[in-house]
């Protein structure tokens, strides 16, 4: 009788197969082991005052009730059931069983891809747990032909590896490239200032801009169609460096392939400490004790050698060097394509005024009467009078290399400029037909 005053029932109705079943729990096992029920059951001393009623699978349940009252012999777990054993055992805060699920399914992950489940259920905390239990290599290992789960993983092991300490990206504000906070003081910017420290050592780190954004600029990758592992491992390239036993300079993963020489060895003058490389007239100097050598980059590469302290990274990038690594020559300008891009979309859109103004030609009805879009079709309406409309284009390619007007002052500017030289015209035509009319009459005339 003592046993049934602390039993709590549960009353779970299955609305999609229409039934109703009771199922009955010690209450310090509910409370122990369900959390969920914790902030309803705290304080009441009977039992016979709690009313509880679940809206839930009812298979789901019943393994549920026997994972509690038979700790000893559990149900097992299966690709078919471990995702709504999963996401019930969430909502109802039992963490050993969640951690329990989440094992299985990392570890059955390929199975469970193959099968028809909506996946779209687990939200971002069990998707950041099953990243962290993950390994990027059995990631890889992953076949998710229609990418149900494989890009969420690889974006929740980006984050990760973002808010780890000393893995912030910063970009440099001399030569422009990325790197992570905790490799300032190893890495070397080819476009710094040298100068010594109170130690004595030399120095030419990067300079941080202020105000740089990595989720701007990842979300700007994004936009470009990269996939979520593509950015993951673009960022790792970044993050991670390395030290090279040949040049002695500290590296990120990304320039791999950028331990830099010249091919041919430098020429000297007698008594001269500058010399130049005779393969791409490079500077060359006979002694440099400064870290001008460090920042010196030859004309060829080739892969740099690591020691065995970095064996783990070195196997990690050349199972993945398509990924991470970036060509040679490249740099100092890969992250500088966002502009290149704005730079195209500008010749389009200039391709595109000249285009409209031909079509603007072509219908009598909307000749001169168009207005003029981004002040670019205006300038090409207002300098190309006289012109005819199927010209405009060929005119506006010869032009590309001359300044363009693209302001309001510059224009009035070209607007006077213009006078002067049409009222200089007209006063010297004037003068010459005054000329001819002071000329005495000849029989020649």
């Amino acid at each position: 009788k003592g046993d049934d005053q602390n039993m709590i029932v549960i009353h779970v109705c299955d609305e999609g197969r229409r039934l109703t079943h009771d199922f009955r729990c010690p209450k310090h096992v509910l409370l122990s082991e369900m959390a969920y029920f914790r902030s309803y059951l705290d304080g009441s001393e009977s039992c016979d005052d709690i009313d509880i009623s679940v809206h839930c699978d009812m298979q789901i349940f019943q393994w549920l009730m026997c994972y509690l009252n038979e700790p000893e012999s559990p149900p097992q777990l299966t690709v078919d059931n471990v995702v709504s054993v999963l996401i019930s055992s969430q909502y109802l805060k039992m963490q050993n069983l969640v951690r329990i699920c989440v094992d299985f399914m990392c570890k059955n992950l390929d199975e469970i891809l193959k099968m028809t489940m909506d996946l779209n259920c687990l939200d971002q905390d069990l998707l950041k747990r099953m990243s962290t239990t993950l390994t990027v290599d059995e990631l890889d290992a992953l076949h998710d032909r229609r990418d149900r789960l494989l890009s969420k993983l690889y974006m929740k092991k980006l984050e990760s590896l973002l808010t780890q300490e000393g893995n912030q990206i910063a970009r440099c504000s001399l030569c422009g490239m990325l790197f992570a906070v905790k490799g300032l003081d190893r890495l070397v910017c080819s476009s710094a200032k040298i100068f010594i420290d109170f130690r004595g050592k030399v120095l030419a780190e990067h300079v941080p801009i202020t105000g740089f954004d990595i989720n701007k600029y990842l979300l700007g990758l994004r936009a470009k169609k990269m996939s979520w592992r593509d950015l993951y491992w673009k960022v790792w390239g970044v993050i991670e460096t390395m030290h090279c036993i040949v040049c002695d300079q500290a590296f990120q993963c990304s320039e791999f392939g950028h331990c830099s020489f010249c091919p041919s060895p430098p020429s000297f003058s007698a008594g001269q400490n500058k010399g130049v490389y005779s393969c791409c007239g490079a500077q060359a100097i006979r002694f440099d004790s400064s870290a001008g050598g460090r920042q010196r980059r030859g004309c060829c590469a080739r892969d740099h050698a690591v020691g065995d302290g970095d064996a783990e990274t070195l196997s990690c990038v050349t199972k993945r060097r398509q990924l991470v690594c970036v060509p040679f020559g490249r740099a100092e300008r890969d992250d500088d394509e966002d502009d290149e891009d704005d730079d195209e979309e500008g010749k389009g859109e200039d391709e595109a005024d000249v285009e409209d103004d031909d079509e603007a030609s072509r219908d009598p009805s909307t000749s001169g009467a168009r207005p003029a879009r981004g002040g670019r079709a205006s300038m090409y309406h207002q300098t190309g009078a006289g012109i005819p409309q199927r010209k405009r284009k060929a005119k506006a390619r010869a032009d590309q290399g001359k300044p363009r007007i693209g302001t309001d002052r510059e224009m009035r500017e070209w607007r006077t400029e213009t006078r002067r030289e049409e009222d200089h015209k007209r006063m010297m035509e004037l003068y010459d037909t005054s000329e001819e009319i002071s000329q005495p009459n000849t029989p020649f005339s």
